[in-house]
């Protein structure tokens, strides 16, 4: 299956998170704006266009490429059905 640059970026980003077992809070120094958009990246709440360009920023700011891998792990577990 053929990963798209999205997809690997994401997960480098999982694997640091889980390595160093950082939580959602460890937003570093991204400013108000930053993590709100990025919050809004994670929830697929921006248009493609917005996307686009946020994704390129984060790519190349490790604290807002970690924030944002952290907030999608938090939704993916709040998604798990309790077993």
């Amino acid at each position: 299956m053929h990963q798209t640059d999205t997809e690997k970026l994401l997960r480098y980003a999982f694997l640091s998170i889980d390595a160093r077992r950082e939580d959602v809070h460890a937003s570093g120094d991204l400013t108000r704006t930053e993590r709100t958009e990025i919050e809004q990246l994670a929830t697929g709440t921006l248009g493609s266009g917005q996307r686009t360009r946020l994704l390129q920023s984060v790519a190349n700011n490790p604290i807002a490429l970690s924030y944002l891998a952290a907030l999608l792990r938090e939704n993916e577990y709040r998604r798990r059905p309790l077993v």
